[in-house]
């Protein structure tokens, strides 16, 4: 949701609820913001598909719908 702005494409991929999560940091010795930082590195590697204000909006969207999933 968000990243893609061709409405044939958006009517074939469902949507589907996401988060960027860390499971216990203790273990993986990571912290949530380096998650968000990965996925938006991995976007921005795919230049001729999205500019920064798409990865950003992109991942503001992520980040609403894990908290609106968090228990």
């Amino acid at each position: 949701m968000g990243l893609v702005s061709e409405a044939e494409k958006i009517n074939e991929c469902p949507e589907l609820f996401v988060s960027i999560n860390t499971d216990d940091q203790g273990v993986f010795d990571t912290y949530l913001e380096n998650e968000y930082v990965l996925m938006a590195i991995a976007l921005e590697r795919a230049k001729s598909l999205y500019n920064q204000a798409m990865i950003y909006e992109w991942l503001d969207r992520i980040r609403q719908m894990g908290l609106e999933q968090s228990f």
